[in-house]
Parts: C-alpha cells; structure tokens; sequence
C-alpha cells in the first residue's frame, strides 16, 4: 500500500496514521515555507524520523 500525507501545523496525524497501517512507501506533500509558518522544513523533519524510526520509504 502506498499513502500521501499532507503536512500541516502538526505531524501527529501522519505519525498516528501511519502507526495504524504501516505502508510499503510514505508521499509527503507539504506547501512551501511561509512568513508564519516553514511547512517545507517541517515535511523534511518527518520524512527523516519516519525513515529512521518507522523505516518506511519516503
């Protein structure tokens, strides 16, 4: 199984989702950095911890 993840404020719902079906390869879509908020440096974050500790693709 494949899945996408939007990343938003808050990474807790991929970490939570991914938990309960573990996929064979993760997409993670994310907007680009803004003023208020770096979604991109976010996104890039959670694909290092998934990768390490899920061992998941991304």
């Amino acid at each position: 199984m494949i899945q996408i993840a939007l990343v938003g404020e808050t990474s807790i719902v991929v970490e939570e989702g991914i938990k309960k079906n573990v996929p064979e390869k993760l997409f993670i879509l994310h907007t680009k950095n803004e003023s208020n908020f770096k979604f991109e440096d976010k996104a890039k974050k959670l694909k290092e911890k998934i990768e390490l500790e899920y061992k998941i693709p991304t």
